[in-house]
């Protein structure tokens, strides 16, 4: 969270649509934090990422597993703006394939 800013907004992949946001430092930390807690089975598997003065782009994949054993990848990448070295900015896209 050190690599926030203060006002910061996230733009969560799921929720109302076209997303729900979080705005601000606390709310995004509680976001993180169930969203973390969520997913916490979940296999990380390696993206790009890419910095363009005040702009970035990462890509990222997680592989989770259900109850049955059933496996699905969930792939995305984020948007960033940069303030300065923080992030004020995170904008999430996602999809599933199997």
């Amino acid at each position: 969270m050190r690599f926030i800013t203060d006002d910061c907004e996230y733009h969560a992949p799921v929720g109302p649509e076209p997303g729900e946001r979080f705005i601000g430092k606390d709310d995004v930390r509680r976001y993180f934090d169930s969203f973390l807690d969520h997913d916490s089975g979940s296999e990380c598997l390696p993206g790009d990422l890419h910095v363009y003065s005040d702009r970035g782009v990462a890509t990222w994949a997680y592989k989770r597993t259900d109850e049955s054993g059933e496996s699905a990848v969930v792939q995305g990448c984020d948007l960033f703006e940069f303030v300065g070295d923080k992030i004020s900015l995170k904008n999430a896209f996602s999809k599933c394939s199997t």
